[in-house]
């Protein structure tokens, strides 16, 4: 049975009228005719007396009167049974293979069921398979090892078989030496036989050869075959044969290759000698000049002491050719995180290894042989050193590679720090819902540094390891870390490393050649600490630094001077002066010192210990002991002793320190007066903007300095009676929005609303519809009537407004309506039509008479039920597409598409189209959606999409360049829905650059498809550019409905970049949802980017319908600016709405966000 087109239509009152069922046959009346007297006339039409014969025969027998009542037919071969054929007429194919050769009388027979009659027939006729030989085996380059082979096919036995080659018989079998085969080309497969014999060519000169074979069967019948046979032993023609022949040619499909060829420096052996390039290894070390050879790896030729083998010296040369000087190679480490697999079902969780590298290593690439079903991230997190708890530091979206569908892999760039804890592993990207299917087993696996398998429940992050690890493992992974080793850094910046000469690379004073300093370190790396810079009294001071007693360690520079005659603090001298004259001197005698000699009023004053030396001291280190300490300072005003920047004496910087110790921070760095400092202020001339201030979404601005200007955007559930606007029918079941869109129909740069309400009951007729435009902008609610719309009318019963498109057909520069009439009569009983129709022409009153028409020609076809433009042959004038989802061609209900070149100037019928697209196949419905608009092949011209709801599970497709009479097997690419992705082709595709890769993408609905539920609808997309065939298997984009029969994907609208972030953002409708009663309806809104699976309960923000039956969100549109507010807005039908009349529908406007 053929499938049934006329899919259920959600919208309450618009249900599509199904074409009356053909009546059933009468039932048969049980009344027997009287049975002629005569015998049944029985009679063989095929095969035909004297007949010949052979292979699979069809065979036929019929009553030649047609008169009886015959339900079966016997046929037997010389009186013993054949057949039996329950029909009459009686026919059936014969295989002849197995008979006998020769006459044989082949009859049928057959009874009348209700009077007894028989009837009976016979013709003579002879069976004769034929006498067939073919070569085999071999084609005429005739190579050593090769035999000759000959096959031969007839009904008597072969009794011998000659090979001659120049005349000459080379080798002869005789019967019984064939092989049964099937592998020839005769009908009777059964009857072949192989014959073989060696036969030694390097006995043949050079060149061809005339091979013939004769072939004798039983009954002395003689066939003979000739063909050349090529002895071509120097196939590149250099004048020396390859090997299998004898000959020196190392390569002999290559005529620049053979002894007498010169050596070139390509990796090969040009000149047959069994080396390659020895002619480019001028140093003799054994490796290919780099710089004359592409596959060369000696970066100098000319010094055998340079090449990838040898070792790295100190002398300024890459003497290893790895692209470092003076340092070994940097080696690359992979190493495999986790060793086991399981089967395992999350949600949200991350599953992954601890990770503690030994090195500051830098990992960037990774594999994950696991099998998701939704999109993964691969991501590392970096425990705290304090709290233990691990935040994210970077993530990679995993891409499949290749066939092999369990491998993912990605990049990275993230240093790991060594020592440190860290985590490795696969979550859900955006805390989706996943399954990870066991990968296959590695054959190798090799722990890097393992530290168990931890899984977090946490969708976020993992938390600590505290997590309970799991019993069993997940996946593989393996991430590729590479360091340079510790030695080949030149880590303090000194200009030397470790490699060459630099003894201690954490100290930029240290290296060889580096002059000695008084720290009683080896500064130039000799091996040896200076003897003047040893402290052998421990006193803290080195002879080098003025030590001048290094075995008193109560002498030094810095210690306090004693009455005792020695030189205590290596002055030189051994008593202090009365520097202030009070008569005390500075040195410590016992019965005091003068701490203070620079003052007589005084012996001793407050001293503050200065840490960093920049003369100031800490406030909070006051001391008036005596002898002070080494290094007190009278100035105790640093409010920073640890910084020697800062101080009373410092300049002020703007870094968020008080760098002058005036108790203020950054001060003369705030231009806007905001309290933040221009260095911490992203916009330092705007008060409104800091780190901390309030975001304003849309405003382009980043308020709070996070680095990221947030974009306003619809989010949450949003009820129909919301809308900013609402548009009403002005009529009881009027229902107005069977199709919307927006343009500028007035030239005004204002948007315009087109509103179709295609059954609706205008002008004293019925179901005429009619379409309305409303002018721009819409700021209150409005009733569609003559006062407050342009309002265009069907004729009775035409379906005026079954379809809407919105294009510059006439070249104006206005928009103009594209208006589909699928019950149109004018070209049959409900052939259909569609109406261009000029916007300078529009005025409120029947269509008829305004614009141009296109008739449909076709009774039963609904041209008109799609329509579509886009300028298809790239002349830059808007071509039109009407599609007839129910046309008749060449096959039932296959459907069609019929373009008209634009400009469209006047009437036409669908014979004067300048392409039609056809159905594949009866009871496809191709037509039912059309698309154009946007180039999907990269041939720099628009395309056309259309849909075929009825091919198997649906199907769409792209066909570029259209012309003359196409079938749609013929097109572009051809995507296909499954059973799960039912009705694809249903409803209208989108193009539109969903990924943002400067290609179109094709994204569309499959109404009936299995999402989270049953019938819920779903929509799926495939990135650009097309060639071969998709499927919705393997859709980049799965989009799965909510609800079982909420149809989810009737319809899809793009609305630009809504949000101003960047990627696309999308529309789908629910008509069918159930969530606010019966058919209520809904639309989700997406915002991109969108790649993956998932479902629409996790949409950015989802509409829903007020009441029962008003199938909300039916057809929508957006991306344009319809409230005269600056900002773009989106628009859902709901043509059951009673929210003006009793089904009058409604439109209902949501100002975007702001």
């Amino acid at each position: 049975m053929a499938p049934a087109l006329y899919l259920v239509n959600v919208l309450a009152c618009d249900a599509e009228r199904v074409p009356d069922a053909e009546p059933e046959p009468a039932a048969d009346s049980g009344v027997i005719a009287e049975a002629p007297a005569a015998d049944l006339p029985v009679h063989i039409t095929q095969p035909r007396e004297g007949n010949v014969v052979s292979g699979v025969q069809r065979v036929r027998g019929e009553l030649e009167d047609g008169i009886g009542w015959v339900t079966a037919m016997d046929w037997s071969l010389d009186s013993a049974p054949l057949f039996h054929d329950d029909e009459e007429p009686s026919e059936w194919q014969w295989n002849t293979c197995s008979y006998p050769p020769g006459p044989h009388e082949l009859s049928a027979s057959a009874v009348d069921d209700r009077d007894g009659r028989t009837g009976r027939d016979t013709v003579t006729i002879e069976i004769d398979q034929g006498f067939l030989i073919a070569f085999s085996g071999f084609d005429n380059d005739f190579s050593p090892g090769d035999a000759l082979q000959v096959w031969a096919a007839d009904d008597r036995e072969i009794s011998e078989v000659v090979w001659w080659i120049d005349g000459v018989e080379v080798a002869r079998s005789g019967a019984g030496e064939g092989v049964s085969t099937v592998e020839c080309s005769a009908e009777c497969d059964n009857l072949c036989q192989r014959f073989t014999a060696d036969f030694d060519v390097l006995s043949l000169a050079e060149g061809d050869h005339p091979l013939e074979v004769r072939v004798m069967n039983a009954a002395g019948e003689t066939l003979s075959k000739v063909t050349t046979l090529r002895r071509d032993g120097d196939a590149d023609a250099d004048g020396f044969d390859g090997p299998e022949w004898g000959g020196a040619d190392c390569h002999d499909g290559d005529a620049s290759v053979s002894p007498a060829a010169p050596e070139r420096c390509d990796g090969r052996d040009n000149d047959c000698d069994g080396q390659v390039d020895e002619d480019f290894d001028v140093d003799g070390d054994g490796f290919i000049d780099a710089g004359r050879c592409e596959v060369g790896l000696d970066c100098d030729d000319l010094d055998p002491l340079v090449n990838p083998d040898a070792a790295e010296a100190c002398d300024e040369v890459d003497n290893d050719c790895d692209g470092y000087i003076d340092v070994s190679e940097p080696p690359e480490h992979t190493g495999v995180v986790a060793s086991d697999s399981l089967t395992a079902t999350v949600a949200g969780q991350f599953w992954g290894n601890a990770y503690t590298p030994v090195h500051d290593v830098r990992l960037t690439f990774f594999d994950v042989y696991v099998r998701p079903t939704g999109s993964l991230l691969f991501s590392v997190y970096e425990a705290d050193e304090g709290s233990g708890v691990y935040a994210l530091v970077a993530s990679s979206t995993i891409v499949p590679t290749g066939a092999l569908e369990w491998v993912g892999s990605g990049t990275l760039d993230v240093e790991l720090v060594g020592g440190r804890d860290y985590l490795l592993g696969v979550g859900a990207d955006h805390g989706l819902s996943l399954r990870y299917e066991r990968g296959p087993t590695l054959s190798e696996v090799t722990a890097l540094v393992q530290g168990g398998l931890v899984k977090s429940t946490a969708s976020i992050q993992p938390s600590t390891l505290a997590d309970t690890p799991d019993a069993n493992g997940l996946m593989y992974q393996t991430v590729h870390l590479w360091w340079i080793e510790e030695e080949n850094l030149d880590v303090d910046g000194d200009g030397l490393n470790a490699w060459c000469g630099d003894c201690d690379d954490g100290d930029p004073y240290t290296a060889a050649g580096f002059p000695e300093s008084c720290d009683g370190l080896d500064n130039d790396c000799d091996g040896a600490v200076p003897a003047d810079e040893a402290d052998a009294d421990g006193d803290g001071d080195r002879v080098c630094d003025a030590d001048c007693d290094d075995g008193d360690s109560l002498r030094y520079p810095s210690s306090v001077e004693l009455c005792d005659g020695v030189d205590n603090d290596c002055d030189a001298s051994t008593t202090e002066a009365d520097g202030d004259g009070d008569g005390v001197l500075a040195c410590w005698g016992g019965d005091g010192m003068d701490c203070a000699d620079d003052d007589a009023s005084m012996l001793t004053a407050t001293r503050y210990l200065d840490a960093d030396g920049d003369g100031h001291g800490d406030p909070f280190t006051a001391s008036t002991g005596c002898p002070f300490a080494a290094g007190a300072v009278l100035d105790g005003d640093d409010c920073d002793d640890g910084d020697s920047a800062t101080s009373p004496d410092a300049s002020e910087v703007c870094d968020g320190i008080d760098n002058n110790c005036d108790g203020s921070i950054d001060e003369g760095f705030d231009a806007d007066g905001d309290g933040v400092a221009a260095c911490f202020d992203c916009h330092d001339t705007e008060p409104s903007v800091f780190p901390g201030a309030i975001e304003v979404c849309g405003d382009a601005v980043d308020d709070d300095c996070d680095g990221v200007a947030e974009t306003c955007r619809f989010e949450g559930e949003y009820g129909a009676g919301e809308a900013d606007a609402i548009v009403v029918g002005a009529s009881a079941y009027e229902c107005i929005g069977s199709s919307i869109g927006v343009g500028d129909f007035d030239g005004d740069g204002q948007a315009d609303l087109m509103i179709a309400a295609y059954i609706a009951d205008y002008d004293g007729l019925v179901n005429n519809g009619g379409v309305a435009v409303i002018r721009g902008p819409i700021t209150a609610d409005v009733e569609v009537n003559p006062a407050a719309a342009t309002q265009l009318y069907g004729g009775d019963d035409d379906s005026f407004g079954s379809a809407l498109a919105i294009a510059d057909v006439d070249g104006d520069d206005l928009d103009d309506l594209v208006v589909g009439a699928y019950r149109d009569d004018d070209g049959g009983s409900d052939a259909g039509a569609a109406y261009v129709i000029p916007s300078a022409t529009a005025t409120t009153g029947p269509v008829d008479g305004i614009g141009f028409k296109l008739v449909g020609q076709d009774s039963g076809a609904y041209f008109g039920q799609s329509v579509a433009s886009g300028d298809v042959n790239g002349d830059g004038n808007a071509d039109v597409i009407v599609g007839a989802y129910l046309a008749d061609n060449t096959e039932t209900n296959q459907g069609a598409a019929w373009l008209f070149l634009g400009p469209i100037v006047g009437d036409l019928v669908t014979a004067f189209a300048d392409a039609v697209l056809l159905g594949e196949e009866s009871f496809d419905g191709a037509g039912r959606a059309v698309v154009s608009g946007a180039d999907l092949t990269g041939d720099g011209i628009d395309d056309i999409v259309v849909g075929a709801h009825g091919n198997d599970w649906g199907a769409l497709y792209v066909v570029s360049e259209a012309a003359g009479s196409l079938l749609l097997s013929g097109a572009d690419t051809k995507i296909v829905g499954d059973a799960g992705a039912d009705s694809l082709g249903y409803a209208t595709p989108v193009l539109v650059d969903l990924d943002g890769d400067g290609w179109e993408d094709v994204v569309a609905g499959a109404t009936q498809a299995d999402g989270d539920a049953p019938g819920s609808g779903g929509v799926f997309a495939w990135y650009g550019p097309f060639g071969s065939t998709r499927s919705t298997a393997s859709a980049d984009v799965t989009l799965r409905g909510e609800y079982a029969q909420d149809t989810a994907g009737y319809p899809v609208v793009s609305l630009g970049d809504l949000d101003g972030d960047g990627p696309v953002d999308l529309l789908v409708g629910a008509a069918g949802s159930d969530a606010n009663g019966g058919s209520a309806g809904a639309a989700y809104l997406v915002h991109g980017p969108l790649r993956g699976t998932f479902s629409l309960s996790h949409a950015d923000a989802v509409f829903r319908g007020d009441a029962e039956r008003d199938t909300f969100g039916a057809a929508a549109a957006g991306g344009a600016d319809l409230s005269g507010d600056g900002v773009a807005d989106v628009l859902f039908t709901a043509s059951g709405s009673d929210r003006g009349q009793s089904g009058g529908g409604a439109v209902y406007l949501f100002n975007g966000p702001e």
